[in-house]
């Protein structure tokens, strides 16, 4: 009889041990997997019981929840929905903070970050709910505004940013979608809209300012002239080869200039003026000379492979860029083409607003950012962002200061005598660059505009991106004007 006590004992102190290690696994190991579990219905109830934060542009809340009238306790709600979509993503009971701000800062808004640990157990203490937090953001209200209306029923991107800080000021890709769609409470007609958007590569839910890659066409040659210039054979007055055809090194295919133009009478011309009217055959040949190790090691300092996080916090990846690419293993003929950013050299628009952001800042490569504070329930600041957010990487210039000034001078020119003519702001000194993104046969290349203002003092960097780009090659007619109404807003 005791040895019977004793093995009931004893399967009973293991099946004992065995439901605590169980249950202090769901508990402890496996409590984030339940949370994010589409199928823990309680977690989607607890998450809508209690508010989510705002987040803010200018102070005033572009996404806030509101009571609700059904089960779920609040509702989200997005003011100017489209307009702000690349920025805020959305909140959906199918799909739960997805993309953008919702996603990337999705602690602070529910309020479960530890900077709100003092609140949360006050919050328990009385028996109240959890309260989340606002996210300020640093883009201008203003700016994104008159980006998305310059913009129009054009599908593309417009960044904007200060250039000596990284904060990202306006942020618009199109076509765009409306939040409000996904974020209502029918699970099954939230799942058919996010369905229906999803599908496809142009999808609007792709924000294309940090997602999409393009090759960047004649923007690229900037990079081509950083290196040209940092190696100390060349400045912005040497001449260089700029003949009328290039034949492409191991072929029998001649290079030609846009039109069949010529860009000297005399086969040379400086670098200022090759740029100025963006001769293909001049930065095909450069980049063919300098070589493809000196051009990809300059691409990369401009943040070429870099994956930039714009809003750090839960979910990085909801708001980190598609890293551009420069091709490896080139051959000459292939490394021609690179130089004049086409064939494999793939860019996102982020990245061709460093381009200008970089000479714009003396060199120095600003760490693009879009959260400027965390607010409490009170709406007291309790994380506050740096102004400037550069990362050991970027801390050193990734040009010195005179090759900056140089290409500062030559991008001028590019606005004042040459293709970007369009950009001009009366009184106001503009640098900039259009160029052409050549995707397949037949197809209306892609325009660009990279630039800043004022270029003796700037206080904003813009780059835009018209796919399609109304069969300008230049840019100038199409991404030019655009850029030029964001810098003389930001200007006013």
């Amino acid at each position: 009889m005791n040895k019977q006590i004793s093995r009931v004992g004893v399967l009973v102190i293991f099946l004992s041990l065995v439901l605590i290690a169980s249950s202090s696994y769901w508990q402890f190991f496996q409590v984030s997997a339940l949370r994010s579990d589409t199928r823990n219905t309680r977690q989607l109830y607890n998450e809508y019981d209690h508010k989510r934060g705002d987040i803010l542009v200018d102070g005033k809340a572009i996404a806030y929840s509101e009571k609700s009238n059904d089960e779920f306790e609040y509702q989200r709600k997005y003011v100017d929905g489209q307009l702000y979509s690349a920025v805020t993503g959305f909140y959906s009971i199918t799909n739960r903070a997805d993309r953008g701000l919702e996603a990337a800062q999705n602690s602070y808004l529910d309020g479960s970050a530890d900077i709100f640990w003092l609140d949360q157990i006050l919050n328990s203490f009385m028996g109240k709910g959890q309260v989340g937090g606002s996210v300020e953001t640093t883009i201008s209200s203003k700016l994104q505004k008159v980006a998305w209306d310059a913009l129009g029923d054009r599908k593309g991107a417009v960044l904007a940013m200060d250039p000596k800080t990284g904060a990202i000021l306006a942020m618009v890709s199109k076509p765009a979608y409306d939040p409000n769609d996904l974020a209502i409470h029918n699970s099954a007609k939230a799942s058919d809209v996010y369905s229906e958007l999803a599908q496809g590569l142009e999808s609007p839910l792709i924000n294309k300012t940090i997602s999409a890659l393009y090759p960047p066409g004649s923007t690229f040659k900037v990079i081509d002239s950083a290196s040209a210039i940092s190696s100390g054979n060349y400045n912005k007055d040497s001449n260089i080869p700029s003949p009328q055809f290039y034949r492409l090194p191991g072929t029998i295919t001649n290079l030609p200039n846009y039109n069949n133009e010529v860009c000297s009478s005399t086969g040379n011309q400086a670098l200022l003026d090759a740029l100025r009217i963006s001769c293909n055959t001049a930065f095909a040949m450069l980049g063919v000379k300098l070589g493809q190790a000196n051009i990809a090691s300059q691409a990369n300092l401009f943040g070429v492979g870099t994956k930039f996080i714009l809003a750090d916090a839960q979910n990085s990846l909801a708001l980190e860029s598609s890293p551009s690419v420069f091709p490896k293993n080139l051959t000459d003929d292939k490394l021609a083409l690179a130089s004049i950013g086409q064939g494999d050299v793939k860019f996102t628009p982020l990245q061709d607003l460093l381009i200008s952001a970089v000479v714009a800042n003396n060199g120095k490569l600003p760490y693009p950012y879009l959260v400027k504070d965390i607010k409490d329930p009170s709406g007291r600041i309790v994380k506050q962002f740096p102004l400037s957010q550069y990362s050991e990487q970027f801390s050193n210039p990734v040009i010195s200061y005179d090759t900056a000034q140089q290409l500062n001078t030559m991008m001028q020119a590019v606005v004042q005598r040459g293709g970007a003519f369009n950009a001009q702001i009366p009184g106001v000194i503009v640098a900039g660059k259009t160029g052409t993104a050549q995707t397949t046969q037949n197809a209306t290349p892609h325009a660009w505009f990279t630039g800043f203002a004022p270029a003796d003092n700037p206080k904003i960097a813009v780059c835009v991106l018209v796919e399609d780009g109304e069969n300008d090659p230049t840019g100038a007619s199409a991404s030019a004007p655009v850029a030029k109404q964001v810098m003389q807003a930001a200007l006013q």
